[in-house]
């Protein structure tokens, strides 16, 4: 297999990417509550390392 180009995503970057849209989709519903009612999502942030997206190494 060639390197990938600089232009497309290996496809371990698209799972990164898929799981991050996803993710993202699911905090997305009541946002504007939690922001007006200054609501720390903690579960979120918990499920956020759950996935590996706390601490995450970028190269």
């Amino acid at each position: 297999m060639a390197p990938a180009s600089p232009f497309q995503l290996t496809e371990e970057q698209l799972a990164v990417r898929d799981a991050a849209r996803e993710f993202a989709q699911e905090l997305w519903a009541g946002v504007i509550e939690r922001d007006d009612q200054q609501k720390f999502p903690t579960e979120q942030v918990k499920k956020m390392g759950e996935l590996g997206f706390l601490g995450m190494m970028v190269s």
